[in-house]
């Protein structure tokens, strides 16, 4: 019987011997593919560019958002929703499925800002953002080059259409303006909801966590306004990351997702929002979503909270997030943060 082992063993080196080179070493050097995770933050062009420009480029293979694919969606909800321990059990199917999901000659793109909105999803949210982040990488770590691009914004335009878009998700808790402003201002804040929302858009401590996941220079940043300035620096951006150039297609009119989204129908309100009464109605959100499909019939200017409100205490919101933002030691993002304001 050992002899007979023996040959066997025999002829198997020899044939393998005799194969070329790079079919035996092809599942060894084979490189993973590529994977970027476009991570918003939300009201930073995200909408444009799932609609219009990473479908629509030649060497992007999106997967979404929207996901093609219902799966990815459970997922998603995996992801933000459950406990360590349903998450862990589903882990290795979800890694299955991604694996299968994603190509190897392309640059693949997942786009969906919802991973990083702490109100998506609220009161039933378990997770936190830094959760997120660390499930995310240990769905992709294995399985591909994993990126991680992010888009900041300045935070007095972001916080007023921030609250325009979700406002429907935050009175749920009973959030007024007043409270938000008294969180910023008071030195031993107490109200967590207000606090969760607020420090969710925290760019510095979220980038910093994430290049210490997977290295600084495997994560992008870019400042909304010098995209919106500067369409081109959207394809070096990934070309930095994925080092392959890519010819991206951009319309040459944005839709203003803010106000589109909006639509009308809420400005009955905005008597209400002015004077803090948030509460008195809140059983109209119900009603709100029930009609959502109607609010393309009404015009696309009218804003539920003005943008003024925020513009007044713009001290105060950039003395809320500076130190935040000095956590940031890159050159090239704190002169972009210079010269948008946001310091």
């Amino acid at each position: 019987m050992i002899g007979i082992a023996k040959v066997i063993r025999e002829v198997i080196i020899t044939k393998l011997e005799r194969q070329p080179m790079d079919s035996k070493e092809c599942c060894l050097n084979k490189p993973k593919p590529t994977v970027i995770l476009h991570m918003g933050w939300p009201k930073t062009s995200t909408t444009y560019l799932q609609e219009y420009v990473f479908p629509a480029t030649q060497g992007i293979n999106y997967v979404g958002k929207p996901f093609s694919k219902n799966y990815w969606w459970t997922i998603e909800k995996s992801i933000l929703l459950d406990n360590d321990e349903d998450f862990k059990n589903q882990k290795s199917e979800f890694v299955k499925f991604i694996a299968r999901e994603i190509k190897q000659d392309v640059v693949n793109v997942i786009s969906h800002e919802g991973f990083i909105r702490v109100s998506r999803y609220m009161p039933s949210k378990l997770t936190d953002q830094f959760t997120t982040l660390d499930r995310l990488y240990s769905l992709f770590k294995d399985v591909s080059e994993l990126k991680f691009l992010f888009f900041t914004r300045q935070h007095v335009t972001m916080l007023y259409s921030y609250f325009n878009q979700f406002l429907s998700e935050i009175l749920h808790y009973g959030i007024s303006l007043n409270d938000v402003f008294e969180y910023m201002e008071n030195t031993e804040p107490s109200n967590c909801d207000v606090g969760r929302i607020l420090d969710s858009l925290k760019y510095g401590r979220i980038i910093k966590y994430t290049s210490g996941i997977i290295g600084a220079d495997n994560v992008g940043v870019l400042a909304y306004e010098d995209f919106s300035e500067f369409n081109n620096l959207l394809s070096r951006m990934l070309f930095k990351l994925s080092g392959v150039e890519l010819k991206l297609c951009f319309i040459k009119a944005r839709p203003n997702s803010t106000l589109k989204k909006d639509g009308r129908i809420r400005s009955v309100l905005s008597y209400y929002i002015s004077t803090a009464e948030w509460k008195k109605i809140m059983y109209i959100n119900r009603w709100l979503i029930y009609f959502k499909n109607l609010r393309g019939q009404f015009s696309k200017t009218s804003e539920f909270i003005p943008k003024e409100m925020f513009q007044e205490k713009e001290k105060i919101i950039k003395r809320y997030y500076k130190k935040d933002l000095t956590k940031l030691d890159d050159v090239n993002m704190r002169r972009s943060f210079n010269k948008w304001n946001y310091l």
